[in-house]
């Protein structure tokens, strides 16, 4: 244990200072400048360890302490060696392993008799979708014929709808490449809690033992959701339906404020001594007992807002940012610093802010460099990763003295900081999808097949 102990301290593998807190991009910012990790890798180069874990997941690497933290499809939960990719333990959030059995048989039989109708609606509507849909493909201009689709599809929605809300058990529908596992876990050093998408809300210790379990909000899209969830004041945020917040000793919920969720995680900042959490469609929510302070600051689809500096960013298409008020008795002002628009429809990616510069890329290689202070648009620069597919799905992250982009082929792009798009080299790995975190000597990577550890 003593010589474990010691090789993490000499990696740097050791995160987590008294009373701070570990989640999505670690600190939210996707800055690990001391990190001291070779700018090439790949499964033959600079290649530590590599861990095979069966599902894929989206949610990026938790490193707590001695523990590697990374989920798995569809509800799995592990705890890795970050010196040499050991399992150290594995659990199970599926409704059988949180509920138990007996609460599971319970929550069925009691559903039984709400479904069956529901069900039988279905059974009839479903022949009548399909018929009015073959129809419409053979005349594609009726508008008549177009209209009734779309109503009978709306009945099917509402449907949909009644069986969730009537079967506690009924997992919600998901996109093939978000999946239910793509909420990166939080920890504050001593608890990790995680959420995945069939509404498991659950804390563990270290250790691996489960606290406590419940089922919450599920995600209402019919391709999953991705915010993760957040600590804040002795609070556990998790924004779903809409922003709750938790007790982390027993799961109990403290408040409820309904706001609109987006797929980015909630940002937390202070105004003075007040915990104050920014959702990504603009809400300013004080943590300690959920009162709305402001809205409509500005508005993401996909990405997550980041705070510095007294500023809060919204960065994709149309990107703003906004001056916060210095407490939070003050007014939130009512006009943003500046606003820019970008090229690429969609940015699932967040932004990284490093010496004074916004770094950002669309789903399709639009890389965007703002001038955080002004909003000047430096550049915009297209990045190709090749004809396969190249959806950049990953946050730019500083990793020491360089920015690493990842795409989903499996292609990272490495840059040098700076107000010139300079290249400095391409890493080729497996397809992956998640943020990568920095380490001491080490980069920390969950790709589709498993985990990966970088370094010399």
């Amino acid at each position: 244990m003593r010589r474990t102990a010691g090789l993490l301290i000499a990696l740097g593998l050791v995160w987590l200072a008294e009373g701070q807190t570990v989640g999505w991009r670690t600190d939210g910012s996707g800055r690990y400048p001391e990190a001291t990790v070779p700018p090439t890798w790949s499964a033959k180069e600079n290649l530590v360890w590599h861990t095979p874990l069966k599902g894929f997941s989206n949610a990026s690497p938790l490193l707590v302490g001695d523990c590697l933290i990374v989920l798995g499809e569809p509800y799995a939960l592990y705890c890795l060696n970050p010196v040499d990719g050991a399992i150290r333990w594995r659990a199970d959030n599926s409704y059988e392993a949180v509920l138990g059995t007996e609460t599971v048989a319970r929550l069925k039989a009691e559903a039984a008799p709400k479904l069956a109708p529901i069900q039988a609606r279905i059974t009839e509507l479903d022949p009548q979708l399909k018929d009015a849909r073959d129809q419409l493909k053979a005349d594609k201009q009726n508008k008549e014929l177009r209209n009734r689709v779309n109503a009978l599809q709306r009945q099917r929605q509402e449907l949909d709808q009644q069986l969730s809300a009537a079967d506690p058990l009924r997992p919600p529908g998901t996109h093939g490449e978000n999946g239910f596992s793509s909420y990166t876990p939080v920890s504050d050093g001593q608890g990790l809690y995680v959420f995945y998408g069939n509404g498991v809300l659950a804390a563990y210790d270290l250790t691996g033992q489960r606290r406590w379990g419940k089922i919450v909000d599920k995600p209402t899209h019919g391709w999953g959701q991705s915010s993760s969830p957040v600590l804040a004041d002795g609070k556990l945020l998790l924004h779903v339906a809409a922003l709750v917040a938790y007790d982390p000793a027993t799961g109990n919920e403290l408040w409820r404020t309904p706001s609109e969720w987006g797929w980015g995680t909630p940002a937390v900042t202070k105004l003075g001594e007040t915990t104050i959490a920014i959702t990504p469609k603009g809400d300013a929510i004080r943590v300690s007992d959920g009162k709305r302070l402001a809205t409509k600051l500005g508005r993401l689809e996909f990405a997550t807002p980041l705070v510095a500096d007294g500023v809060v960013y919204f960065i994709e298409g149309k990107s703003c940012a906004v001056k916060l008020p210095a407490s939070a008795e003050e007014p939130f002002a009512k006009e943003p610093l500046w606003r820019v628009a970008l090229k690429g429809d969609r940015h699932y990616s967040s932004p990284l802010l490093h010496d004074g510069l916004l770094y950002t890329i669309s789903r399709k290689g639009e890389f965007s460099l703002i001038e955080a202070a002004t909003g000047k648009l430096l550049l915009e620069q297209a990045v190709d990763c090749g004809k396969d597919v190249n959806t950049f799905y990953c946050s730019p992250t500083l990793v020491g003295n360089h920015i690493v982009i990842g795409a989903m082929n499996g292609e990272t792009v490495v840059l040098e900081p700076g107000r010139e798009y300079r290249e400095l080299g391409r890493n080729r790995l497996e397809p992956y999808r998640t943020t990568p975190i920095g380490a001491g000597s080490r980069l920390l990577l969950r790709g589709t097949s498993g985990v990966f550890c970088f370094g010399k």
